[in-house]
Order: C-alpha cells, then sequence, then structure tokens
C-alpha cells in the first residue's frame, strides 16, 4: 500500500512486493515444506500421511497462493474496482517517488 500511494501503479508497486518480499516467502516455504516432508520418512502411516499433506499445503500456499495467485488477483482487481479516496483530497496527488537506499548506499 505504501508504494502504491507513491507511485499509483498496481502493477508496479506489486511488482515491488514481490520483488522485496518473494525471496523470503520461497525460502521460508521451502524450509517449512521441507520439515514438514521429514515426517513422511518416520513409521507410523498416520504421521506419514499428515506430513505428506501437510507439505503439500504448506508447498501450494507458499509458491501457488502467495506469490502467484494473490498478486496477479490484486492486480486484476485494481482494473476491476472503482478508484475511491477515503483519505480526502489531500491524497489524491501522487507523492513524489524517492528511490529507496540500497545496501550498497
Amino acid at each position: 500500500m505504501e508504494e502504491y500511494t507513491h507511485t499509483r501503479d498496481a502493477r508496479r508497486s506489486m511488482l515491488d512486493g514481490i520483488d522485496g518480499s518473494g525471496k523470503v516467502i520461497a525460502a521460508a516455504g521451502g524450509i517449512m515444506a521441507a520439515v514438514v516432508f521429514a515426517f513422511v520418512l518416520g513409521h507410523a502411516r498416520l504421521i506419514k500421511e499428515l506430513g505428506f499433506g501437510l507439505g503439500v499445503a504448506v508447498v501450494v500456499d507458499a509458491f501457488i497462493v502467495r506469490l502467484i495467485l494473490v498478486p496477479a488477483v490484486m492486480t486484476l482487481l485494481d482494473r476491476a474496482l472503482p478508484k475511491l479516496n477515503v483519505e480526502g483530497e489531500a491524497s489524491d496527488e501522487a507523492v513524489p517517488h524517492t528511490k529507496r537506499p540500497t545496501p550498497a548506499d
């Protein structure tokens, strides 16, 4: 939302958000999936089934829902929904976009 306030471009804001958090989401999803899939190596059938089911759920949530569906739906909704301003007239103008500092700065 903050990036959108600066740019008024939903697609660019979504891409900046994914660029900044996509690696973290992917890494966390991968780690969680590996931990949960490890239960498949156990001896009890019920634990194996739960480990497999939860592992698939984590992979679907992290990679398909959070990295593909949510950004796509947000971009489509920006096109479909009317432009409403609940902040008042002062927020109609985009805030000048400033370059974010990089770690090298």
